[in-house]
């Protein structure tokens, strides 16, 4: 197209050029419009489209996956780690629990797409708190399940979700290409632990323990009672 030779080329800034030719460049939205709309352009025997798959290979893999002395693998190559704090308020007469706040601070490495790891820890962290406050199966005395639909099991709407406050504090992976680390679901696992530490918290005045989930109103109300008749 700029009738160069690859060597000469240059790609800074999303823009392919020859170094001192003002005329010699194009952007990569151009190449793509070409590529896949005026075919009539490119190269004999080129094919069409901008499209390549590459697939990497943790450096590490084969220690890491070569069994030890317990027989154990270590299947995954990087950690992210992450705190969960959370501000609850107890209805005392209900047992109804109310999360005020909800932070998250997490490091999940270098961060290639922001608002895909931020929705995934949104959407995580409210799973971990809907598990903590209401999801649970309930059978009555003879086996039966009784949390047969949405209605009955307990999941939270968004009405009941907080809103979850996300602090990035990446330390970037010394085994990966871009130190990036793992993302996904890792805030569903410290969450229903998180409130059932702010509940427990909350009712510390009474003495009351928490060491079941979920934590419905049922539930917390039992707590109380339980608590008041000692």
């Amino acid at each position: 197209m700029l009738n160069a030779d690859s060597k000469e080329l240059v790609i800074q800034d999303s823009t392919a050029y020859v170094p001192g030719s003002p005329t010699k460049k194009i952007t990569f939205a151009e190449l793509g419009r070409i590529a896949y709309n005026n075919q009539s352009l490119l190269p004999k025997g080129f094919e069409a489209g901008l499209q390549i798959t590459y697939y990497y290979t943790f450096a590490h893999a084969e220690p890491f996956l070569t069994p030890g002395p317990d027989r154990r693998v270590r299947a995954q190559f990087t950690f992210a780690a992450g705190a969960h704090a959370a501000v609850v308020e107890v209805d005392k007469e209900t047992g109804k629990v109310h999360v005020l706040r909800y932070l998250v601070v997490g490091d999940n490495g270098t961060i290639l797409n922001p608002k895909v790891v931020d929705g995934q820890i949104y959407g995580s962290a409210a799973h971990g708190i809907s598990v903590a406050l209401g999801e649970g199966f309930v059978y009555d005395s003879e086996g039966q399940l009784l949390t047969l639909t949405l209605t009955d099991y307990g999941k939270s709407s968004t009405l009941e979700t907080p809103n979850i406050e996300v602090v990035h504090h990446p330390v970037p992976s010394h085994f990966t290409p871009l130190g990036q680390k793992a993302a996904g679901e890792g805030g569903a696992i410290p969450s229903p632990a998180c409130i059932a530490s702010a509940v427990e918290d909350a009712l510390k005045p009474l003495g009351i323990k928490v060491r079941e989930l979920p934590l419905s109103p049922e539930a917390v109300w039992r707590l109380i009672q339980e608590a008041n008749q000692k």
